[in-house]
């Protein structure tokens, strides 16, 4: 997963190798990735906005006669799984922006079909606003 991470050297590149990355284990642990990723750099914080995130089935499920159900089991199946990822997922941030994780946190919202991942580092990361060359 990670042999193709290069020296990241500003902000937009630093956020464009954690999203790549972060699709990459959807991909591998949910067996899909979202259809649109995006991640903010915010000072020492990470904010990962995913969309297009559910599965037809699971879109199927929140979607029927018992909708209620389906969200409360639903949420609390896709938080165990990536509270059982969240050192992989720190380890692909750590390994990017070479800064360690201080905390994650993730929350689902099943009527958008979002996912946001939201990282305290334990400082920010050292990379400058645009290219130096």
């Amino acid at each position: 997963m990670f042999e193709s991470i290069d020296r990241v050297v500003t902000r937009g590149e630093l956020e464009a190798a954690i999203s790549d990355l972060i699709v990459k284990f959807e991909l591998e642990y949910f067996g899909r990735g979202p259809q649109q990723i995006r991640t903010h750099l915010i000072g020492d914080m990470l904010l990962v906005r995913m969309s297009g995130v559910l599965t037809p089935s699971e879109l199927r499920l929140v979607r029927g006669a018992n909708s209620a159900a389906a969200t409360v089991l639903l949420k609390r199946m896709r938080t165990q799984l990536i509270e059982t990822a969240t050192p992989l997922i720190q380890l692909i941030v750590k390994k990017v922006t070479q800064v360690n994780v201080v905390s994650m946190m993730y929350d689902l919202g099943l009527a958008t079909d979002e996912e946001i991942i939201l990282l305290t580092l334990s400082n920010a990361p050292d990379c400058c606003e645009t290219s130096m060359s």
